[in-house]
């Protein structure tokens, strides 16, 4: 009996098309917004050091970007206000946006693995022992590049999927980097899209 795997669940499917299809489409959209000059300036790792200075050296910057890289540690469903005005501001001081980019995928990925955590917390809690990660079948596993790297669009519901990882054990470093990769590409859409509404 042969297994039939639809495109949607085909795992290989995703991590040799639609992962690679998607990067190369944001990378074509940004260049066809912004411009090839534009990047380049962006990702010049020169500027992005002197910006990285210039927030040390500036209290209302080191504020702002401290704000930016926090708001990521609060679950989903206690976040009242937005960090849209600290991005705004540093970007208006001249801060290159990628920094700040990174910053609020850097914090939102370590505020999933505070979520992680608590799931394996929960599970000693209830269970009182230490048991084996989850086997290679397991959907959490064998999904994974497409769930985790999803994880931050879900809102809420991506801080209870990194719950029920740390409750099933799902190796933690396997599934860090999708998350990281996933918040960077959604805080960058957000941001250019907003800076682009801003220039209009």
């Amino acid at each position: 009996m042969t297994k039939n795997n639809s495109v949607l669940t085909d795992i290989k499917t995703h991590k040799e098309i639609t992962v690679p299809l998607i990067l190369i489409t944001l990378f074509l959209v940004f260049i066809f917004n912004f411009g090839l000059d534009e990047l380049t300036e962006l990702t010049n790792l020169q500027i992005i050091f002197g910006d990285i200075v210039t927030i040390q050296n500036d209290l209302v910057s080191a504020f702002g970007a401290l704000a930016i890289f926090l708001y990521g540690f609060v679950p989903s469903v206690f976040r009242i206000i937005g960090t849209t005005g600290f991005f705004i501001a540093l970007i208006t001081e001249g801060i290159n946006p990628f920094i700040l980019i990174g910053l609020g995928a850097l914090g939102e990925t370590l505020g999933s693995a505070l979520m992680y955590v608590l799931g394996r917390y929960i599970f000693r809690l209830f269970k009182g022992k230490h048991r084996e990660l989850a086997s290679a079948e397991h959907f959490l596993v064998k999904y994974r590049i497409l769930i985790f790297f999803l994880v931050p669009y879900f809102g809420s519901g991506g801080d209870i999927l990194m719950i029920l990882a740390g409750h099933q054990r799902i190796g933690l470093l396997r599934i860090l980097p999708l998350v990281f990769v996933g918040n960077f590409i959604r805080y960058g859409i957000w941001l250019f899209m907003t800076i682009g509404q801003i220039n209009l």
